[in-house]
């Protein structure tokens, strides 16, 4: 089992763990964001990156009325939102994490 180390983890709130992905909720900038953060392989070089995701809470407010439904409300969702870290390459999706996580960890409060 993959073993986050402990100069990252405390500056996290929650983590949730997988071994393509990770997800953490940290605070930044005063704020408790929720993280996602994925290793992707590329079979080219045999080596890993990552990409990262903020979930962020939007009101989606119809532009008109439909005939179907006039009474159409505003909705809250969820999505996921690109988040810029830094560049990672490693060997394997562990160590991507883990360099990803750590410049994360940079930002937190």
């Amino acid at each position: 089992m993959y073993i986050i180390p402990s100069q990252i983890t405390y500056r996290l709130n929650e983590i949730y763990y997988d071994p393509q992905y990770v997800e953490v909720v940290a605070l930044i900038a005063g704020t408790n964001e929720h993280i996602r953060i994925e290793a992707l392989f590329n079979p080219h070089n045999k080596q890993y990156s990552t990409r990262a995701f903020v979930q962020k809470h939007v009101t989606i407010t119809p532009t008109y009325t439909s005939t179907e439904n006039p009474d159409q409300k505003p909705e809250e969702l969820s999505m996921w939102v690109d988040y810029e870290l830094p560049w990672v390459l490693r060997d394997s999706a562990e160590g991507a994490l883990t360099q990803a996580l750590g410049f994360l960890s940079d930002r937190c409060d």
